[in-house]
């Protein structure tokens, strides 16, 4: 009976000192799952504004965003939304990101590749689901595209180039993205069931010195790829021919 007492104590006092730091739960935060949808619609216009009839009518957003920086599992200081749909060519990805002061938004305009300054935006996929590498595909407020190869060891390759679309816009009350990215930019193994890959989505708000992710990556985890969340239901999906005119 004291045994049963002392293990009851410290289930309570560990439940009430979680609740108490106000920290998401580790199993709601790490390795979510998105279930993606086919486009059965008009595609969008790439304009940023997320003003298509898809983005409102199919699909599901996916939101509770995981801060990551500054305090890990914390909950975000502005909300943030994603949606991803696909076709039998492209993935289209689109996210709000709230932001209550819309005119203090980094939007820092500069080369191609160069966008470490400024609120980023980031949507890597691990096609081949083996936790080695991914690409990864940038947009910062003002519109700057980056794109590269991340590794499991964090290890970066900016020589890599995609064709891809990626527009952003601001309004009242957020900035909006939206991304076109052809399959025939990524490398995967196409199968006739559904396949599911890696997925991790990044929001950092500089001014605040906040990085929030979809799906959290621990700061002491050992792998990055192998952190993902996942995307599933990508099915009948072409061979991709690695060409785009």
């Amino acid at each position: 009976r004291q045994l049963i007492a002392v293990m009851l104590l410290y289930s309570f006092i560990n439940s009430y000192s979680q609740e108490g730091t106000g920290l998401i739960p580790f199993e709601q935060a790490y390795k979510r799952t998105y279930h993606n949808t086919r486009l059965t619609g008009t595609p969008p216009v790439i304009d940023g504004k997320l003003e298509d009839k898809c983005w409102v009518n199919e699909g599901s957003w996916s939101q509770d965003f995981i801060q990551n920086i500054p305090v890990e599992r914390a909950q975000p200081t502005y909300p943030t939304r994603v949606k991803i749909l696909y076709d039998d060519k492209n993935i289209y990805f689109a996210l709000r990101a709230w932001d209550p002061e819309p005119e203090k938004i980094n939007r820092f305009v500069g080369n191609r590749d160069d966008n470490s300054i400024g609120d980023l935006i980031s949507v890597a996929f691990d096609t081949y689901h083996d936790y080695r590498a991914a690409p990864e595909f940038n947009i910062n407020a003002g519109g700057n595209k980056t794109d590269l190869i991340v590794t499991d060891a964090l290890s970066v390759n900016l020589n890599w180039n995609a064709v891809w679309e990626g527009k952003t816009a601001v309004n009242d009350s957020s900035w909006t993205v939206e991304y076109r990215i052809p399959f025939s930019q990524l490398r995967y193994n196409r199968t006739d069931s559904s396949m599911v890959w890696g997925l991790h989505v990044r929001r950092i708000v500089r001014r605040i010195q906040e990085t929030d992710q979809w799906s959290l990556i621990p700061r002491k985890n050992s792998g990055h790829v192998y952190s993902f969340g996942t995307i599933t239901w990508l099915e009948g999906i072409p061979k991709a021919r690695l060409v785009e005119f």
